[in-house]
């Protein structure tokens, strides 16, 4: 089933290429969130079949020792169980705090070994804008694939545990069925596999449209958040800027671009994203009421019909409630997953974006480019200590405009050289090209009668 444009199988491609990008983030941190997600399945089922052993006793042999020995282990073990899933629930939520710094920093130390080309260019910025952004508007991205995975091994775990318990059971009250002839079992089997089935396409359904409503709030909020981060966390605050704010009486026109650009927008965007949750909630727990009445009232006649014990009741009814939210909650958060893959999908192009500087053999400084830099003479021309710009013409990427054009000129060691020219005329790009930020579009620069792309990047 394809889904953005993809498959099944290459979203879970993308999927695993987050998971490894996450351990490169925060390594280790996926390891507990998997361990929290096994405790968070198994101390439900433990706690419901303790219980069911307890019933299934007192109504039973009713042997104090044994099931005074049953509680205490019981209790024990679940308090032990639990201890640990505290600690855990600690370890996940210092590194979900952790996450965002680190992958702000991540993102910044890839702008940091981008070509100076790449990094001034707008598409550039507006996609680093965008995976900041989808992280601290909506916390997309990398994590919501925490919190996805934590929830998709959690559901895969109460599944295959409930999984286990109902196939246990529903095998013996099918054979009570054909011996006492005629539960019909098999229909209630079916009827229940139905309404899980219908269950799980509702939630992908009304998950997928209630990620449409966060993925617009992001498009068109990305920027509204950053915009809005500089000024409530840096220019409103600020008492300095609050008086230039005044001398030049702009108090009214900061706080309404505030207002205006940001704040109202993002509110009225939280309002869409909280009534499509509410519409998305109010489904699915009416479904799940449902699923729920039909497993009463096929455990229930099982019961009476002495299909199962009083015990087995408790257990069979947890295992199958807990497998019909699982199975729910695996088609929404499936969804969720390859919908997150968008934001995913930007990181990695960001991530990807090429590093290699051009560098060339010539290692170390020549004792003619030491005395040039000590400001020493040393003669004329190409052989001499000079820099030349021999036809050197560039312009910007994304521009029709050439920013320099046909310069010649020489820079003479021991010599003070002064470059004039109206704004825009090019004296920032003249240096960028000297300093190697950027590759002329024709011509050369020599440094000591070589060109300076010839050199060492060092």
């Amino acid at each position: 089933m394809r889904k953005n444009g993809r498959t099944f199988r290459q979203d879970m491609g993308i999927v695993r290429r987050g998971i490894r990008e996450f351990g490169r983030i925060l390594p280790g941190q996926m390891g507990h969130v998997m361990v929290r997600s096994i405790l968070i399945a198994g101390i439900p089922f433990l706690e419901t079949a303790v219980t069911a052993v307890l019933l299934d006793g007192l109504t039973g042999s009713r042997d104090r020792g044994r099931l005074f020995l049953y509680a205490i282990l019981g209790a024990g073990l679940i308090l032990a169980l639990s201890l640990w899933r505290n600690y855990e629930d600690c370890r996940i939520e210092t590194g979900y705090q952790r996450l965002f710094a680190s992958h702000e920093i991540g993102l910044t130390g890839k702008a940091y070994a981008l070509p100076y080309e790449l990094l001034e260019q707008e598409s550039t910025r507006r996609l680093r804008d965008e995976v900041s952004g989808a992280i601290s508007l909506s916390g997309a991205g990398m994590a919501s694939l925490y919190w996805d995975m934590d929830v998709v091994w959690t559901n895969l775990f109460t599944a295959g545990m409930g999984a286990v318990i109902l196939g246990t059971s529903l095998a013996g009250m099918v054979s009570a069925d054909r011996a006492g002839g005629g539960f019909g079992m098999a229909a209630v089997i079916l009827g229940l596999a139905a309404l899980v089935a219908s269950l799980s396409l509702v939630a992908c359904r009304m998950t997928g449209k209630r990620f449409d409503v966060t993925f617009e709030l992001f498009l068109k909020g990305a920027r509204y958040a950053r915009y809005g981060d500089y000024y409530h966390m840096n220019y409103l605050p600020d008492e300095d800027a609050a008086m230039d704010a005044r001398i030049y009486s702009q108090e009214r026109m900061v706080l309404d671009q505030c207002q205006s650009r940001c704040y109202e927008r993002l509110a009225e965007g939280k309002e869409r994203e909280c009534n499509a949750a509410s519409r998305y909630d109010g489904v699915k727990l009416g479904c799940s009421i449902v699923c729920g009445c039909a497993v009463y009232l096929a455990v229930g006649r099982g019961a009476m019909e002495g299909a199962v014990g009083c015990g087995s009741v408790i257990l069979l009814y947890g295992a199958v409630t807990r497998l019909i939210e699982a199975a729910a909650r695996m088609a929404e958060i499936l969804t969720d997953l390859r919908n997150n893959n968008e934001h995913l999908l930007r990181y990695f192009r960001y991530m990807d974006l090429p590093e290699t500087r051009e560098s060339g053999a010539v290692r170390g400084m020549s004792e003619a480019k030491k005395s040039f830099v000590a400001g020493k003479p040393g003669g004329s021309g190409e052989s001499g200590c000079d820099i030349v710009f021999q036809n050197v013409s560039f312009r910007y990427p994304d521009s029709d405009v050439y920013a320099l054009k046909d310069v010649n000129l020489r820079l003479c060691a021991g010599e003070k050289t002064v470059i004039v020219g109206e704004n825009g005329s090019g004296k920032p790009t003249l240096i960028k090209l000297l300093c190697r930020l950027y590759r002329p579009a024709s011509g050369s620069i020599l440094l000591n009668g070589r060109d300076i792309w010839d050199y060492d990047y060092e």
